[in-house]
């Protein structure tokens, strides 16, 4: 296992500390039901003995490579993101069909709910190792936001031509 990042435990409320907590429980269920690279998505928090920080570790090899917001936008980088959301869509899928069937209880389908929107949170790093992306951060802050639409133009009314018979 490597280290990551570390991020200041202030930064992180209670609902996802109860998330971490549960870290080992959520892989396994994601390891018995999808490809073992969905389950190394998520980095894994541990909160240290001093309580005011947490550590993301990875158990990929190899060096990685933080990708910053700006590149996320790279064209070059699209595809990385494009894999992550279809790795978090395969995870909503897994915890519906699930779900329904009752193969998971109601706590561990919020969990796994959880886990996905955390993803999605604004104070989120992806890191590429061996060309894996690896997510830390995952629950602290926002959620991220698509930008709103800008708003219509004005409809500005035609006046009515004045003809001269």
């Amino acid at each position: 296992m490597q280290r990551l990042a570390r991020f200041k435990l202030q930064e992180i409320n209670q609902n996802v500390t109860a998330l971490f907590v549960h870290y080992d429980e959520i892989i396994k269920i994601l390891r018995s039901h999808l490809p073992p690279s969905t389950a190394t998505l998520f980095a894994k928090p541990e909160i240290k003995a001093d309580q005011v920080t947490v550590e993301w570790y990875s158990e990929l090899e190899g060096q990685p490579v933080l990708i910053t917001q700006e590149m996320q936008e790279d064209k070059q980088f699209k595809p990385t993101i494009s894999l992550i959301q279809q790795r978090l869509n395969a995870i909503t899928a897994l915890t519906q069909s699930l779900t329904a069937k009752g193969a998971i209880n109601a706590e561990q389908s919020a969990w796994l709910t959880q886990l996905v929107e955390g993803a999605n949170h604004n104070t989120r790093q992806i890191y590429l190792v061996n060309n894996e992306p690896v997510i830390t951060g995952w629950g602290i802050g926002k959620k991220v936001e698509p930008p709103a639409p800008p708003p219509p133009p004005p409809v500005v009314p035609v006046a009515a031509p004045k003809h001269r018979w």
